[in-house]
């Protein structure tokens, strides 16, 4: 009886154990918060949107449209795949209410943690309050629903490269800068990037993004700016228009869109877990487990010998 009862007690302690670690690895193995892409609504269609002016030294070209509200104030040669609205009684102006509403939703995330200028920083929120300046290539993997946000609560500058690995979209990329932000000359620059202040572009570099100021200038010189494609799961699925031309003052035109726009994304995400698609923080988390659970069964096997060969001396 009494070994009976040793026996019992051991295969419990094993198996509190066994749950322990199981435990211990869920948590330090968390996914990182669920970061989401905010709706863009008519400022999706931008690839400049302006509050007071926008100058191009040289001549910039973009993928999308070319809006400013409430200023009116445009300077130097532009190509622009599609409408030029300046002023507030043109849909630039729902494209600034619709791009504040966007500020709005990346400033209120909650963070995974500090950028810190990390070059290769998983899926999530992440937030730098010390006017970062990146310097170098700033490489994002991922699958075709993972998000990037990226938030600023200072000054900005970036020099250097973004790249997309994996199946990682530039759709999903998402800077949230709180003053003024600058794309240093010569860069590659993926993202939408939606600043409160001036936003300069110099000469030289590229973005596959969007470049949306709210309150101020945006300068240009001898620049492409290229809508982000955003595909399906399915590499032949559907992706979103990468050169939308609403009529300029057409409020039906962006409403008839983007409702198309929003069920394409929405067609594309389905079945993505509510973790939002992050990996896990922890590689190890599965060899962890195995490991717990080889333990407790040496353990449980070499107790068991023990007390059978005790049994047996008796």
């Amino acid at each position: 009886m009494k070994t009976n009862r040793v026996l019992t007690i051991t295969i419990v302690l094993i198996l509190l154990v066994a749950a322990a670690g199981i435990t211990y690895t869920g948590v330090i193995a968390r996914p990182y918060s669920a970061a989401t892409a905010p709706g863009l609504g008519a400022a999706g269609y931008y690839s400049i949107l302006a509050g007071v002016s926008a100058s191009s030294a040289n001549m910039t070209t973009l993928g999308g449209s070319l809006g400013m509200s409430p200023g009116i104030t445009l300077n130097g040669p532009y190509s622009v795949g599609g409408s030029t609205d300046l002023g507030p009684a043109t849909n630039a102006a729902n494209a600034q209410s619709d791009a504040l509403g966007a500020f709005g939703n990346l400033a209120g995330q909650g963070s995974d943690g500090t950028w810190s200028m990390a070059t290769s920083p998983l899926p999530g929120v992440w937030t730098d309050a010390s006017s970062p300046a990146f310097s170098g290539t700033l490489t994002l993997t991922g699958d075709y629903s993972d998000v990037w946000v990226f938030q600023i609560s200072t000054d900005f500058t970036f020099s250097g490269a973004v790249v997309m690995a994996g199946n990682a979209q530039a759709c999903n990329v998402f800077w949230q800068v709180a003053s003024d932000a600058t794309i240093a000359s010569g860069s590659s620059f993926i993202g939408t990037l939606i600043a409160s202040g001036d936003i300069t572009v110099v000469s030289g570099a590229n973005v596959s993004g969007r470049i949306l100021s709210l309150n101020d200038a945006v300068t240009t010189d001898n620049n492409t700016i290229s809508m982000p494609p955003c595909n399906s799961a399915a590499a032949a699925g559907p992706s979103l228009p990468d050169n939308p031309q609403p009529e300029s003052g057409s409020t039906e035109a962006y409403v008839g869109t983007q409702t198309a726009l929003t069920a394409t994304a929405i067609s594309s995400r389905a079945g993505v877990p509510s973790t939002g698609g992050a990996p896990l923080n922890g590689d190890g988390t599965l060899w962890l487990i195995l490991g717990f659970s080889a333990l407790c069964v040496v353990i449980l096997f070499y107790l068991t010998r023990k007390i059978q060969r005790n049994n047996g001396s008796k």
